[in-house]
């Protein structure tokens, strides 16, 4: 199970109106392989000040864009930045496996 997101949570109550420095309660569900035991499989509120809004966009890889994510390199260009942006998306994805399936099964079988 995915963590949610506050972000997503005020996607879901876009019908009511929200807006910045509302009081909110996040329902979630700890999963059932938590690391916690006592928090495991448990339902939760997280009571949270909402401090900001963020929309998002779609981003455009243009030559700006381009310096702000290389600031050090000296003529950065469009290739060079999506083979990045690729091997970072990659890594995250890999990370995520890690963190969400292996490491809880890894801590499993040593407990």
């Amino acid at each position: 199970m995915k963590e949610p997101r506050i972000g997503l949570l005020i996607e879901r109550r876009r019908e009511e109106e929200v807006r910045r420095e509302d009081y909110l309660g996040i329902q979630v569900k700890f999963p059932e392989n938590y690391q916690s035991k006592d928090l495991a499989g448990k339902d939760a509120i997280f009571n949270v000040t909402l401090d900001s809004f963020k929309r998002k966009r779609e981003a455009k890889l243009d030559a700006d864009m381009i310096k702000r994510i290389f600031p050090s390199e000296e003529n950065p260009d469009e290739k060079i930045a999506r083979e990045h942006i690729k091997n970072q998306l990659e890594n995250e994805k890999l990370m995520e496996i890690y963190q969400n399936r292996l490491k809880p099964e890894i801590y499993s079988y040593t407990c």
